[in-house]
């Protein structure tokens, strides 16, 4: 791969997550990827677990966005710092921050993607998915950090 080809495909992704486009997201996931959440603690290392955990952040924020706003690119790693808004199904009030992802790419798939938000303006650090099926005001559960899944 190019760095340009690199930056395509971080792009491609972010705008079929934007769209929600699942088919499209699975054909750019590697069968074996590593998808890490840091402020959650949330890992996956198979691309199913990984599509899951994407649409459960779409389930938490249906109308989260996400816009590239700084690339850095080589031939088969692409970092994008990206400003993400959106609303938690669970509070009106709207929310921005500046979301890192780091990708790694092999044979035009994506083996890794590693990512974190630094929510504005407080810059405490916090993870967007919150599991969409926790009942309406109940505190949310740390994540288990058992075997990958």
């Amino acid at each position: 791969m190019t760095a340009e080809d690199a930056q395509r495909l971080a792009r491609d992704l972010l705008e079929a997550f934007n769209a929600a486009d699942w088919e499209r997201c699975r054909e750019m996931i590697a069968t074996s990827v590593s998808y890490e959440e840091a402020p959650s603690g949330y890992r996956a290392r198979e691309s199913n677990a990984a599509l899951e955990r994407l649409q459960n952040i779409r389930a938490a924020a249906p109308d989260l966005r996400g816009v590239a706003d700084h690339w850095v690119v080589s031939p088969d790693n692409s970092a994008v710092a990206a400003v993400l808004t959106w609303t938690h199904a669970d509070d009106p009030d709207r929310v921005e921050s500046l979301g890192t992802l780091l990708l790694r790419m092999e044979e035009g798939r994506l083996t890794m993607l590693h990512e974190t938000h630094i929510t504005r303006p407080h810059g405490t650090a916090m993870c967007i998915p919150l599991d969409p099926r926790r009942p309406s005001g109940t505190p949310p559960q740390p994540p288990s950090l058992g075997e990958p899944q």
